[in-house]
């Protein structure tokens, strides 16, 4: 088990949290370096990420959450959701991948209906389903959720 520390990210990361957000195949749009807090090896190597991320109407989404594949099973991407989550008001939102429900749920993140969404998240649901629709006949497997601020 690695070692690692959790720290706001500094300016100077900007482009390593862009480079690992790439690298895992994650949604590289509204990178802030100065809203996210990084994982970091005791050789300063930026091994992990995440963001609150701000949207229109006072909205926040838990978003950019990415550890570098040599560094996963090793309880970084918790530690980044615990800090991240420290201190936030619900409630908070986040968009993932049908595979990764579970995962958010030791959270308290629960998935919701369409109706329920805001309407940046509705949006873009509503045109990846009709995508979906179109190319393979099914729902997209994007998922949102929410967090009202308790853990399961």
């Amino acid at each position: 088990m690695s070692v690692y520390t959790i720290r706001p990210a500094r300016k100077q990361e900007a482009w390593t949290i862009r480079t690992l957000i790439w690298r895992v195949h994650i949604n590289p749009l509204g990178l802030a370096w100065q809203r996210f807090l990084v994982a970091v090896d005791p050789a300063g190597r930026v091994i992990g990420c995440g963001q609150i991320k701000p949207h229109a109407g006072g909205v926040r989404e838990l978003a950019s959450l990415a550890v570098a594949p040599d560094s996963q099973g090793q309880g970084i991407g918790k530690a980044l959701v615990a800090g991240l989550l420290r201190n936030q008001e619900p409630p908070l939102f986040l968009m993932t991948h049908k595979r990764r429900e579970s995962y958010y749920r030791q959270f308290g993140f629960y998935s919701i209906p369409v109706d329920q969404m805001p309407a940046d998240f509705r949006r873009l649901w509503q045109a990846l389903y009709w995508i979906g629709k179109l190319l393979q006949g099914g729902e997209p497997s994007l998922r949102i959720m929410r967090w009202d601020g308790i853990a399961c």
